[in-house]
């Protein structure tokens, strides 16, 4: 941050720059739809200066009329994003909180979006493993010390059985380190194609990493159901799916507390919930539960908005959450509820489509 900048007008900066970098078209305009930016890729696609296109309402800029606009603007105040075309161009809008005060609404073609998307999922991988790696770190430390100190006590005149009891714990301290590294290469690269998942094998990889990397008053506990049904999908992104949830859940929980994870297998009938609509067949579900602060009802519409954070500033991006909604939703055709109550703890139901597999 600049100094004697504020955090509204750093955010702005920030989108500015990204924007005059695309390649694609990029507009920002206010809640009124009068617009205050639009990229040279805009000036280029509706052959008009970049001036120009300030001077006229979103609507004129985008070529439609203001009853066109009208439910795009709807959807907006209500779920914070569209999607659809206008004008001959295939373009999506979302709103972006600039701070507590004040949003901004940015539109972008869909093939711009999807790149911008992919590549904030990477960044937001690394975050996560960011905010992991001290926990993993001293974990590994504590792996390797055994190893040390049993290698300084290799002295010629040892028996057998002292010698192999040294062995032994070199060789189980190897082997924890060394899980400790795959998980965390697993959680890193992106696996790309989709796969038959075994959700126990993935929660098992996901039970070290968080042990390694959570505060110790933070109990842990995975409940899995025997013979869970297969799903279909990409074992990195199904790692940071969970793994999201669980970074969450930790910092909910500053003084300790309990995260329980559960996996089941569930048919569905209809509606699980009227917000998430009508499901019917096999279902893999797993829940991600904590006994932290909950999330207050104000807060709640606002928590599948990019870049919209509860934590201090430096400590989170807001982008943890609507990634996880990305990723369940596109990647898996999946959906989730969630259960919260302040004081008491927030639950969230991921349900993942179970085909029955050859």
């Amino acid at each position: 941050m600049n100094q004697g900048s504020t955090p509204a007008a750093d955010a702005s900066h920030n989108l500015l720059f990204v924007s005059t970098a695309a390649n694609n078209l990029i507009a920002i305009a206010d809640l009124s739809g009068r617009v205050q930016y639009f990229n040279r890729a805009a000036a280029q696609i509706f052959s008009r200066s970049q001036v120009e296109l300030r001077s006229l309402p979103l609507h004129g800029a985008l070529g439609c009329d203001e009853t066109q606009m009208a439910p795009i603007m709807a959807s907006l105040a209500e779920t914070g994003a569209w999607h659809g075309n206008v004008a001959g161009q295939s373009l999506r809008f979302c709103l972006v909180p600039i701070d507590p005060s004040m949003s901004v609404i940015l539109g972008t073609e869909e093939a711009e979006l999807r790149d911008i998307e992919t590549k904030l999922q990477q960044a937001q991988r690394l975050e996560t493993m960011g905010e992991l790696v001290a926990g993993l770190v001293h974990d590994l430390n504590n792996c390797l010390m055994p190893i040390m100190l049993a290698a300084e006590m290799f002295e010629p005149h040892k028996t057998e059985a002292d010698l192999m009891k040294l062995k032994n714990v070199m060789t189980k301290g190897c082997k924890h380190a060394s899980g400790m590294v795959r998980q965390f290469l697993t959680f890193t690269r992106d696996q790309g194609s989709l796969v038959p998942l075994q959700a126990e094998e993935v929660l098992k990889d996901l039970q070290v990493m968080i042990r390694a990397a959570f505060n110790k008053k933070i109990q842990i506990e995975i409940r899995t159901q025997p013979e869970l049904w297969l799903i279909m999908g990409n074992p990195t992104k199904l790692h940071q799916i969970l793994m999201n949830l669980c970074v969450n859940a930790r910092d909910a929980m500053p003084a300790g507390g309990t995260l329980t994870i559960t996996a089941e297998n569930v048919k569905l009938e209809g509606v699980v919930e009227p917000s998430s609509g009508e499901h019917y067949g096999r279902f893999l579900k797993i829940s991600v539960a904590d006994t932290g602060t909950g999330i207050s009802p104000e807060n709640l519409h606002k928590l599948w908005q990019p870049f919209f954070t509860t934590k201090p500033v430096g400590k989170g991006t807001g982008l943890g959450l609507p990634t996880v909604k990305k990723l369940l939703e596109n990647e898996y055709h999946g959906f989730f509820t969630l259960q919260t109550e302040e004081g008491k703890g927030t639950c969230f139901d991921l349900y993942f489509p179970a085909p029955t597999l050859k």
